[in-house]
């Protein structure tokens, strides 16, 4: 088994980890259904969740903010505190930071 192989293992036990993360801090559906709701009714969040999966933390910031029209701060405000619920986590491939969005949200 290489370096790169083990590295891909240790980044899926790092995303099941963030994922059991989340689903303690949630814990419940109608908790999960109202985040949901909250994450509807924000135009910058809904977008990062809906746009930036698998995509590279400054092309997110690009793309929201083109697409919604808010500016980066505002998109790295949303980004950070999706992170802090658990909902966004990212993965370091060299250089580029890219983003993938918790399986709970999707439906």
């Amino acid at each position: 088994m290489g370096l790169e192989d083990i590295e891909r293992k240790l980044d899926t036990i790092i995303s099941h980890l963030n994922q059991l993360s989340t689903l303690i801090k949630i814990m419940a559906d109608d908790e999960l259904d109202k985040l949901r709701l909250e994450l509807k009714k924000d135009a910058v969040s809904k977008a990062i969740v809906q746009l930036c999966g698998n995509m590279t933390y400054s092309r997110c910031l690009e793309v929201v903010s083109k697409e919604t029209g808010a500016s980066e701060r505002t998109v790295k405000r949303r980004l950070a505190d999706l992170r802090s619920r658990g909902l966004l986590s990212d993965r370091r491939e060299g250089k580029e930071v890219y983003l993938e969005v918790s399986s709970l949200l999707e439906v």
